[in-house]
């Protein structure tokens, strides 16, 4: 379910550097589409195994991790500052980010063929920049 929200300009307690203040300012306003018409109370209840499906329709699995990490940093930072009496995802798990591709590397024969027909076009073409990225 997502909630219509008014930018929020978030603190930050922390020391970070500018972009990534920046970044988790954007974490935070897309936190705030699906989670702001929750209580912090009620976010316990909150079922993320369905709330990250529909993230991974919008998300890479690295951005809707960064997102939990952030949305639990707050929390947590709430409950130390006293804001908070306790923190209700202390105990969620972020999703698990796997790393889907795998490289083939080249094997020393396909690497001169490589570099010989690059080598081969760039005096074809006749633009030397080719032949600098293979030397």
């Amino acid at each position: 379910m997502k909630c219509v929200a008014q930018p929020y300009e978030m603190k930050v307690f922390r020391k970070v550097g500018e972009n990534h203040y920046k970044r988790m300012n954007t974490h935070v306003q897309n936190l705030i589409v699906y989670l702001g018409h929750f209580k912090v109370a009620e976010l316990g209840k909150v079922d993320f195994d369905s709330l990250r499906t529909e993230w991974r329709k919008r998300w890479a699995e690295r951005t809707i991790k960064a997102m939990e990490i952030t949305l639990k940093a707050a929390l947590t930072d709430g409950v130390r500052q006293r804001t908070l009496a306790n923190n209700p995802l202390e105990y969620l798990k972020t999703i698990e980010v796997v790393d889907k591709k795998e490289v083939d590397i080249f094997q020393t024969n396909e690497q001169r063929v490589l570099l010989q027909v690059a080598k081969e076009y760039s005096e074809e073409v006749n633009d030397l920049r080719w032949s600098m990225y293979v030397s």
